[in-house]
């Protein structure tokens, strides 16, 4: 029994990354593309936040017409006394 969920697990988790392929492919995106969005958003959030980069994984879905960019960024700390600095007008 346990065998049997643990195929069902793998088959899922096999059939969530060939959607994000089958994703990437059909928008037309160089390889380097996500890398680079990914070390801008953890540029940003470095700022603010301790992250671990190796557990990130960011991602592209297509759910009906919408295209959705969905990060899951794993938070060490939050660096107190950083306070983001306001627009001026």
């Amino acid at each position: 029994m346990l065998l049997y969920l643990h195929e069902e697990k793998s088959k899922d988790v096999a059939k969530k990354r060939l959607q994000v392929v089958l994703v990437h492919d059909r928008i037309n995106l160089p390889p380097r593309y996500m890398d680079n969005v990914k070390d801008d958003m953890l540029k940003a959030i470095s700022t603010y936040m301790e992250v671990n980069e190796h557990q990130t994984q960011i991602n592209l879905t297509r759910n009906q017409n919408v295209l959705s960019l969905v990060a899951v960024i794993p938070i060490n700390r939050v660096k107190r006394g950083m306070e983001p600095a306001l627009p001026t007008e």
